[in-house]
């Protein structure tokens, strides 16, 4: 069994397609570590107004 170099894998693919693959992956990154952190911060206000409502009743 032959290992191809990597010549023949760039030869096949494009560098714009390699280098479209490569921008939608960290694009795609971003977004989902946008959302997490989004998420955390909301759960964060929502803790916060909880306790608040719980002190407002004190």
């Amino acid at each position: 069994m032959r290992i191809r170099p990597v010549r023949d894998f760039l030869s096949v693919m494009s560098i714009g397609k390699i280098l479209l693959i490569v921008v939608g992956f960290f694009a795609l990154l971003a977004v989902v570590l946008g959302l997490w952190i989004s998420g955390i911060f909301n759960r964060l206000v929502a803790l916060q107004q909880g306790t608040d409502a719980a002190w407002a009743q004190v």
